[in-house]
């Protein structure tokens, strides 16, 4: 069914005002037919006008009209020549106004993204530094072609490592976008100075800080940048989790020196150490750090139960019996991690084979070039051992010709292989740093996974705002998961697609600390900044978020039918021009 030509939206019900119309017109017409007066059909044909005049002011007509329903939002910092070349392009063009940016003539204004919601048309051209990650939402899964507008000067990228550790060297790492010759960058705890970068020359400059928190707990660094005298600082929130002490089986033929400088090196982090080595055929020695002595002579599986990792020689693996190669695989597939040091490549058919699901050749290599997170390099002592790559290895190590450490899932735990032979020395060294670099991955990824019942995920980017939303995954096991922002429970909806995950939106109000908290007591704590902070930053995860979700390719503009209303003053004026001949007439 077509729309009609014309509407109309009578001030009273329009069953009333038609027989009134016809009533008060034929009673003025048949009036004027019994006057004894020069020009009388002009005068009926006038006062005919008028009460039509008066008929289409009470019943305010609209007639329809073919328009284009898309719009183009101008964001803050867009460029009004190519708003002026879009509109040259298809004159038909919306034209709305985004919070925050300038002026453009004729152009109308939302006052809050929530209006991109209600705004009932698609929006089809974006320009300028584009819209807030949670504003899309609004857009109804529409994708316009965006427009963007150049990177603001100063912090556009940073990256904030996660599970960080005490004691442990990290680096925060980031983009500094520079419109001058140089300029110089500081990361401060405090009053003290933890690191410092000096940029030379413009353009999108990298830059790394290197920290070593000495405790857990949640800091704000301050991040400035000064550049011709001027200084400008941020903050950077950063969580160091505590230490996750590992309960760890150490097995040996023979004491080394390799063994001996771990087990302290494991020991003095709070990791709960048992040593086991094997001098000859039916005698054991057993030491222990952290814990009482455990004495044992054959694997079982109530043993490994009680452990997280095991670190094993290759050698060691070769002479256990059949059952205790049974119990170690079970225990890992139960989540138990298994490391070993090799110094061969492994045979097929061994029991080593059953345990380690690698593939490995000889190498005439005994060293390796690694390269570590801060930069360093190392060249260290390595077994002739070449690990053949798979889709399945989780690489942990690696120089430029083999892998050097790395590890496959089996089931709830983890197998790991290494060729390093000698990394003692670092310690003797006094680069203790190196030495942690090398070995904490292995340890943290290999371990036994502490299994929770809940996850908490902020699907939100950095740098989160005041009084915007914050999107929030958890995954959860329960039936019914809870999960409290600060002290406030937020709704959990669950995913239709995913089972056991978990959706809902926090919002803060105040700046600095806040903590999400799961039923079981798991926390994960996050920063809110206000408004004014990390512009730079926020602006650019705009324009990439935008680039990535803009449609590239041409697009029609969408045609709609309004009904747009006929202006009274036509109707006044027709009023005024018949009450005129009236008046007038009778007098010519």
């Amino acid at each position: 069914m077509s729309d009609p030509w014309i509407v109309f939206h009578p001030f009273i019900p329009f069953a009333w005002l038609l027989p009134l119309f016809i009533g008060l017109l034929l009673f003025f017409l048949w009036k004027e037919y019994h006057r004894e007066m020069r020009f009388r059909p002009l005068r009926m044909i006038a006062i005919s006008f008028t009460m039509i005049a008066v008929l289409g002011m009470a019943l305010q007509p609209a007639r329809k009209a073919t328009v284009n329903s898309s719009f183009l939002l101008l964001t803050d910092g867009y460029e009004k020549q190519q708003a002026d070349s879009l509109l040259d392009a298809h004159p038909g063009l919306q034209i709305v106004l985004a919070p925050g940016a300038d002026n453009y003539s004729n152009a109308g204004r939302i006052s809050s993204w929530n209006d991109l919601e209600n705004s009932g048309r698609p929006l089809h051209f974006l320009l300028g530094s584009g819209i807030p990650e949670f504003a899309w939402r609004f857009l109804d899964g529409h994708h316009p072609r965006y427009i963007p507008s150049n990177f603001p000067e100063g912090f556009v990228a940073l990256s904030i490592p996660k599970n960080i550790r005490p004691n442990r060297v990290v680096n925060i790492e980031g983009t500094y976008n520079l419109q001058g010759e140089h300029a110089t960058l500081r990361l401060s705890l405090g009053h003290a100075l933890e690191d410092s970068v000096v940029l030379e020359g413009g353009g999108m400059k990298k830059f790394s800080f290197t920290i070593k928190p000495k405790q857990a707990g949640n800091f704000v660094y301050d991040l400035s940048a000064e550049r011709d005298s001027k200084i400008t600082t941020e903050q950077v929130p950063v969580t160091v989790e505590s230490e996750h002490p590992l309960n760890i089986l150490l097995l040996n033929h023979q004491p080394t020196f390799e063994t001996q400088y771990l087990k302290q090196y494991l020991g003095d982090r709070g990791h709960r150490i048992a040593l086991r080595y094997q001098p000859s055929k039916n005698i054991f020695r057993h030491e222990s750090i952290n814990q009482s002595l455990v004495r044992f002579e054959r694997l079982t599986p109530t043993l490994l139960n009680t452990f997280d990792l095991v670190i094993a020689d290759q050698s060691v693996l070769t002479s256990l019996s059949s059952a205790e190669v049974t119990s170690l695989k079970r225990s890992v597939m139960n989540g138990l991690g298994l490391l070993v040091n090799v110094n061969e490549p492994i045979k097929k058919g061994s029991n080593q084979n059953a345990l380690i699901p690698f593939e490995t050749l000889a190498s005439k290599a005994d060293t390796v070039d690694l390269h570590l997170s801060n930069q360093q390099r190392l060249l260290l002592a390595a077994s002739p051992v070449a690990i053949k790559k798979s889709d399945n290895i989780q690489i942990l190590h690696q120089d430029k010709n083999r892998i050097i450490a790395g590890y496959q899932s089996k089931g709830l735990g983890s197998v790991g292989i290494q060729i390093l032979e000698k990394t003692y020395p670092l310690i003797l060294r006094g680069d203790t740093i190196a030495y942690g670099n090398i070995w904490t991955p292995l340890i943290e990824r290999i371990g036994r996974r502490n299994l929770a019942s809940h996850e908490i995920e902020l699907n939100s980017s950095f740098p989160l705002i005041q009084n915007w939303p914050i999107d929030v995954n958890v995954i959860s096991t329960d039936a019914e998961p809870k999960l409290h922002s600060d002290s406030i429970e937020l709704p959990l909806a669950e995913d239709i697609s995913i089972d056991d995950v978990w959706h809902t939106t926090a919002w803060a109000g105040q700046k600095g600390w806040h903590t999400l908290k799961t039923s079981d007591g798991l926390e994960e704590p996050y920063y809110v900044f206000e408004p004014e902070q990390w512009e730079s930053l926020r602006t650019a995860n705009q324009i990439r978020l935008a680039t990535i979700n803009s449609r590239p390719e041409s697009l029609n503009l969408s045609q709609g039918i309004e009904y747009r209303k006929i202006s009274p003053l036509i109707f006044f004026l027709v009023l005024l021009i018949s009450l005129g001949v009236v008046w007038f007439v009778p007098k010519a």
